[in-house]
């Protein structure tokens, strides 16, 4: 999630608030932000990580999350048509919070769609054609990458196992494996 400048943690905070039932732990991460206009220059943008304890919550949040950040889209663009400059100085940013909520400034949801199973990967660093040891006792998974096994043999092939059905039809009727 992205929020305003300077308002992580108090996202950060209601979002625990408000799905403390869903939500199993928020991370803030300094990451580059592409959408910044001086990303070139090397600055990073603090955004929040939401970790959940399964894909159910994360979905039940996200439908959320995404619904509130498109209203705030919407919003902003309506302040900025009708002439309504944002401010930056901090004695009228603070003044302003108290008029609206913390979750209106929340302006990005992020990642949202990068499914499950990739996620899982990129986050303990699997990658593909290296060697690993995966142990599995009593329902605890543990996988441990093998350098010593891609020096010796080098990257593993990945292996892509794939097959087509050939079936026939004739015109306008369902296909017959036969």
């Amino acid at each position: 999630v992205v929020a305003e400048e300077g308002y992580e943690r108090e996202v950060e905070s209601v979002l625990r608030r408000k799905f403390s039932d869903t939500i199993y732990d928020v991370l803030h991460k300094d990451m580059w932000d592409l959408d910044l206009p001086n990303h070139l220059a090397g600055h990073k943008r603090t955004l929040l990580q939401l970790k959940f304890r399964n894909t159910k919550d994360m979905q039940q949040c996200k439908m959320e999350v995404s619904s509130l950040v498109l209203r705030n889209v919407q919003m902003k663009k309506e302040k900025e048509k009708s002439g309504m400059a944002v401010e930056e100085d901090t004695t009228v940013k603070i003044a302003s919070r108290s008029k609206e909520t913390v979750l209106d400034h929340m302006l990005d949801i992020r990642e949202y769609d990068v499914p499950y199973v990739m996620r899982v990967a990129i986050d303990n660093e699997f990658f593909v054609g290296l060697w690993y040891n995966v142990n599995i006792a009593e329902g605890d998974v543990q996988i441990q990458q093998r350098p010593d096994l891609t020096l010796a043999w080098g990257r593993a092939e990945p292996r892509v196992l794939a097959f087509d059905i050939e079936c026939t039809k004739e015109p306008l009727k369902f296909p017959d494996a036969n």
